[in-house]
């Protein structure tokens, strides 16, 4: 019956610097077959395609028969060769491309930052306080107003190993669609960054050309101190929620509404973006 050993004592691994694998030899007695195509079509079906270590891995490249060590024991050694098409997706030399949008959108406010003047239609009167409120119609509802602000995106091209876009690769990218991140990210801060999903295309048609993967990323920048009327907010992440509870009050004879409270939510679930390195 067919089996095969790995030999343990004649085995070769290559780490870069960083500590990820770009080649490796690994040797393997064959038993009971006693011609070598027998003994490489038996191989091809026991020896692994790749070689992982660390998350990284190098493909195979060929086997070779090393030596015959009686009638049906066979030596070979599979070879998974250091070159630029078995580096790792980390060692590429091809840096991601970076680009990015920075426009002006309209942001909906319902206070202003300062009353700077008001003034009463009847002489000697005095306008009632709103206490900031924007465009208090005559139910006495607070409409606001769209002001400009910025609105920044951006999007980086990677370049990934067909082996690296495997199914659990394409997952792992679809899981982080509409998150936060949780943690640091290319220099920003946790709660700033939502992942707004990614395109991929392959560049040739054989197994060893790369895939082409762009990310995009919203970015909203966190906040301290924000003022809201009276009410001041120590901190909010960039995409989370903040509303306001209003209550009805009575200034200079006029029903207004004053800020009865502030709520900050998180609306998005934070996970880390560390697979979209």
């Amino acid at each position: 019956m067919s089996r095969f050993e790995l030999c343990y004592d004649e085995n070769s691994h290559v780490i870069d610097a960083d500590g990820y694998l770009q080649s490796a030899d690994v040797s393997y007695l064959i038993f009971d077959h006693e011609t070598e195509t027998d003994v490489l079509d038996y191989a091809r079906t026991v020896i692994p395609n790749k070689i992982t270590f660390r998350d990284r891995s190098v493909d195979l490249d060929n086997i070779e028969i090393m030596e015959r060590r009686a009638q049906d024991v066979w030596k070979v050694t599979a070879h998974y060769p250091a070159n630029k098409d078995n580096y790792t997706d980390q060692q590429s030399q091809e840096i991601p491309e970076f680009s990015f949008d920075i426009s002006a959108g309209t942001k909906h406010i319902t206070h202003s930052k300062e009353t700077v003047f008001s003034a009463a239609a009847e002489p000697g009167e005095t306008a009632p306080d709103y206490g900031g409120a924007i465009n208090v119609n005559q139910d006495n509802k607070i409409d606001g107003v769209d002001i400009v602000n910025s609105v920044f995106s951006f999007s980086e091209k990677h370049y990934f190993s067909n082996s690296k876009m495997d199914n659990t690769f394409k997952r792992q990218i679809a899981s982080l669609v509409g998150k936060v991140n949780s943690t640091t990210f290319k220099q920003w801060e946790a709660g700033e960054l939502l992942f707004m999903g990614a395109t991929g295309s392959r560049r040739g048609k054989t197994s060893k050309d790369k895939w082409e993967v762009t990310f995009r990323f919203a970015v909203s920048m966190n906040a301290s101190n924000i003022e809201v009327g009276d009410i001041t907010v120590p901190s909010k992440n960039g995409w989370d929620y903040l509303w306001v509870k209003y209550s009805n009050d009575v200034s200079n004879n006029t029903l207004t509404k004053k800020i009865e409270a502030v709520y900050v939510e998180r609306v998005y679930d934070y996970e880390s973006f560390n697979p979209l390195k």
